[in-house]
């Protein structure tokens, strides 16, 4: 006998999944004009900009977080000034 339930399985195990959508160095580059590959290196170095995670060699970047780093540091302009 099978239970039946209202609720799809699949959102039961998307809200328990972390969103871990990683992006490459060049998606991220697309996001911010005017940053370098270089600038970026630096970033990681001196544990500025968004986190990130590497896998071997590679980094990679959490999406969510990169989100979240360019929410952190928005700098809105006051009118009229």
């Amino acid at each position: 006998m099978a239970l039946v339930t209202d609720q799809d399985p699949r959102s039961s195990r998307e809200a328990e999944e972390p969103d871990l959508e990683l992006m490459s160095i060049e998606q991220l580059l697309e996001l911010l004009p005017g940053v370098s590959r270089g600038l970026l290196a630096q970033w990681r170095y001196e544990g500025y900009g968004p986190d990130f995670v590497k896998l071997g060699r590679r980094p990679l970047y959490v999406r969510k977080s990169v989100q979240e780093w360019l929410e952190a540091n928005l700098h809105v302009q006051p009118h009229g000034v």
